[in-house]
């Protein structure tokens, strides 16, 4: 018997696993398959794609393999670093000021005694 079929019968488990345990990894069979198939095999076939030259009107030439040569690119374009620029501005401004907002009306909000009912009933 091969080793993956000696897993798939409920003997082999006895004295490892209860059966209950068995049965759940058994059904966690098909959501693995699900989130390589839905995940990692994107994130793969994209690493693999940024390593390779694709010709969407020229198929017939294939996908030469390029190496780091997009990447070299990437670094010595000006528009990709205002880009990132423009993402480490736009996360500055949406992550940390509304958190400290937050901070700062939750502090007053615990100093004010009198009001404190009425605001909490705002929220």
């Amino acid at each position: 018997m091969t080793t993956i079929l000696r897993w798939l019968d409920p003997a082999f488990w006895i004295g490892r696993v209860s059966e209950i345990r068995y049965w759940a990894y058994l059904m966690l069979i098909p959501a693995f398959a699900l989130v390589s198939v839905v995940i990692f095999y994107p994130i793969t076939h994209g690493i693999w794609l940024s390593f390779h030259e694709l010709l969407l009107l020229r198929t017939q030439l294939g996908r030469p393999f390029v190496g780091l040569k997009h990447f070299i690119e990437l670094m010595a374009d000006h528009v990709f670093w205002m880009s990132v620029r423009n993402t480490a501005v736009f996360a500055i401004f949406n992550v940390l000021f509304p958190f400290l907002l937050g901070l700062v009306s939750a502090l007053a909000l615990k100093r004010a005694k009198q009001l404190s009912g009425f605001i909490r009933t705002l929220y």
